[in-house]
């Protein structure tokens, strides 16, 4: 099944696996594993597209099979990708990956508000050489007036940002109001920059009804025994 509407799609073939290695930079050989197949119903044709990329070294044992698990998922050198045929024959890709980087480093985000307030947010990302990396938004917690008001509900939790991690947004969606304010939102100028943090209020149509400098912004990788 595919979508929101939850289309039933058929196979239109067999799966294609494929495994090409190639000679890469410095000494090192290159391996890529694809995978293709196409569905079809309903009205829509769907093509799943996956592949992931390994480098070895010359000489070492290389792989002729690849499990698939959450370390490959999480990995930068992967890409899921959906591509959607549209009735008019347009085509759009969809951008397929963990759901939860179990693998990556836990960044907490603590953020104390004037007023007693209390805003953590748990982060899953790994910084690459190029400064930049996958992300997601695991766990969101509000201490507000004595409550502690908290979610780690995949579809509740929003992690967004532009080109290589720039202006991160943190949404967290909760799950009854309070007052006018279905969901909280901290906004952060560059990956890990405290100094340009602001926490945002937003109501039910996710405008921004007040926004709030922390008091205190901090920033520390965790382990998840701490937790």
């Amino acid at each position: 099944m595919f979508g929101e509407n939850r289309q039933h799609l058929a196979a239109l073939s067999s799966p294609k696996w494929e495994r090409t290695q190639t000679d890469g930079n410095n000494g090192t050989t290159v391996i890529r594993f694809e995978f293709h197949q196409e569905f079809e119903g309903d009205g829509l044709t769907a093509e799943i597209g996956w592949f992931v990329q390994t480098t070895r070294s010359m000489g070492s044992i290389q792989p002729e099979t690849l499990r698939l698990d959450e370390s490959v998922l999480s990995s930068s050198s992967n890409n899921w990708t959906m591509t959607i045929l549209n009735e008019d024959k347009s085509k759009y890709t969809v951008a397929l990956s963990s759901c939860s980087y179990e693998t990556l480093p836990l960044w907490r985000r603590d953020i104390e508000l004037p007023g007693g307030d209390n805003l953590v947010f748990d982060v899953r990302f790994s910084e690459s050489v190029f400064g930049t990396g996958r992300a997601a938004l695991t766990r969101a917690s509000w201490k507000h007036d004595g409550a502690d008001i908290v979610s780690d509900d995949y579809f509740g939790l929003v992690y967004a940002a532009d080109h290589h991690n720039w202006f991160e947004q943190f949404l967290f969606l909760l799950e009854e109001p309070v007052g006018e304010i279905y969901a909280v939102m901290v906004e952060e100028g560059f990956p890990r920059d405290t100094a340009q943090a602001t926490v945002h209020w937003l109501g039910a149509s996710f405008e921004i009804l007040e926004s709030t400098l922390p008091e205190t912004y901090t920033i520390t990788e965790t382990s998840p025994e701490s937790l």
